[in-house]
C-alpha cells in the first residue's frame, strides 16, 4: 500500500477540509511530492491558479520534505519564482526537499512542474524554524499517515 502524510483541517493537505485542497503528500527521505489537478474556484485571473495558492502548494511540500526527515517545523521566510502560468485542469506535480538542516533550521527547496512534460511552472526556497517539543503535540495533533491501495 501506499502511504502518505496528511493533517486534517490544513487548507491544502486536509483530506476533511471542505474548502481545501486536499492534497496527498508522499513522503519518503528524498522529500515529498503531490499529484494535483487545480480546479477552477483556486482561479485568480480567467484560467489561471492564484499565485498564492501556487505559494501555499510549495510551502505545504517544503513542510513535509522537512517532516519526513523528522523535523516538525513553522516557515521562517519563503521566496517564490514564477516561471509560467499554473492552469486550471491540468494536472501538476509539486514536490520538496531538504536542502540543508542545521539546528532548528530547516532549508528547502521545491517545485511545481506539469504532470505531462515535466515543464517547470513555479519553484521556491524557504528557511524553517524547527518547533520547540513542548509546542510539537498541538501542531502535530490530526497529522497522520494514511494508507492508500495501489492503483
Amino acid at each position: 500500500m501506499a502511504r502518505f502524510l496528511g493533517s486534517r483541517g490544513c487548507l491544502i493537505c486536509g483530506q476533511d477540509n471542505p474548502v481545501g485542497l486536499r492534497l496527498r503528500y508522499r513522503v519518503d527521505e528524498r522529500g515529498a511530492v503531490a499529484l494535483w489537478t487545480p480546479a477552477e474556484h483556486f482561479q485568480g485571473f480567467g484560467g489561471v491558479i492564484h499565485g498564492g495558492v501556487v505559494l501555499g502548494l510549495l510551502d505545504d511540500a517544503m513542510w513535509y520534505a522537512a517532516y519526513g526527515q523528522g523535523g516538525v517545523t513553522l516557515t521562517a521566510e519563503a521566496t517564490v519564482r514564477y516561471q509560467a502560468r499554473v492552469a486550471v485542469g491540468v494536472p501538476i506535480v509539486v514536490s520538496g526537499r531538504v536542502a540543508a538542516h542545521r539546528g532548528r533550521l530547516w532549508e528547502c527547496v521545491a517545485e511545481v512542474r506539469t504532470a505531462e512534460d515535466g515543464r517547470l511552472l513555479a519553484q521556491s526556497q524557504a528557511k524553517f524554524l524547527g518547533v520547540p517539543a513542548a509546542d510539537l503535540p498541538a501542531l502535530v495533533g490530526d497529522t497522520r499517515v494514511h494508507e492508500l491501495p495501489e492503483a
